[in-house]
């Protein structure tokens, strides 16, 4: 009897906690790849043709990735003159001095008129490019009178020159009122707004 007591107590002296096994027996270990209990029980890697996102290389996560986290890189911006130059080449704008723009906002008959605000439209083509061959052109009666105008289907608003305007108060049998106007019109790629002398409303066909 003390002989088996004193057994149980060496038994208990000498007991360890082992970490645990697999169903095989083998001894459970972390898996490099992943980070969870390696071998994965008959199943693939769950990191397996992932990609990291600190090391950007195939077959690990990031949580366990032994590569330097890499700072990220961002392209620089273009500077403020390149971009306005560079816009102004593709859209082929050619600003006249003499001949400012106006901005007219036609109504239709039964549409309700539109209080004044401040807001910022946009265009695409102040004046017709030297460089184009034929650009798209199309005539309209403003109060009875033709005006040619060059058809801008980016453009939000519609605009005269100073000369296309004093033609049309001059052969138009009824009066053209030019009112003040705090609506800012801005061509492609330039952060200055157009100078405009007004704006009026008219019946256009």
């Amino acid at each position: 009897m003390e002989k088996q007591h004193r057994q149980e107590a060496v038994y208990q002296n000498t007991r360890r906690d082992f970490p645990p096994r697999d169903v095989e027996g083998k001894q459970a270990q972390t898996c490099y790849n992943c980070g969870g209990t390696y071998p994965h029980q008959g199943r693939p890697c769950p990191a397996a043709g992932k990609t990291c996102h600190n090391c950007s290389k195939t077959g690990h996560f990031g949580r366990v990735c032994k590569s330097e986290q890499k700072p990220i890189s961002r392209k620089p911006r273009m500077p403020q003159d390149q971009y306005k130059s560079k816009a102004n080449k593709l859209n082929a704008l050619n600003q006249n001095r003499q001949q400012q723009p106006l901005s007219t906002e036609p109504t239709v008959q039964g549409e309700p008129e539109v209080s004044d605000s401040d807001s910022n439209e946009d265009i695409f083509a102040v004046s017709r490019a030297k460089k184009v061959k034929q650009p798209p052109m199309t005539k309209l009666k403003i109060n009875g009178v033709k005006v040619e105008f060059l058809i801008d289907t980016g453009a939000s608003v519609n605009i005269l020159t100073q000369k296309d305007y004093e033609f049309l108060c001059t052969n138009s049998n009824d009066q053209i009122s030019l009112r003040k106007t705090k609506t800012r019109i801005y061509a492609f790629g330039s952060s200055e707004p157009v100078e405009l002398k007004g704006k009026f409303e008219v019946l256009v066909d």
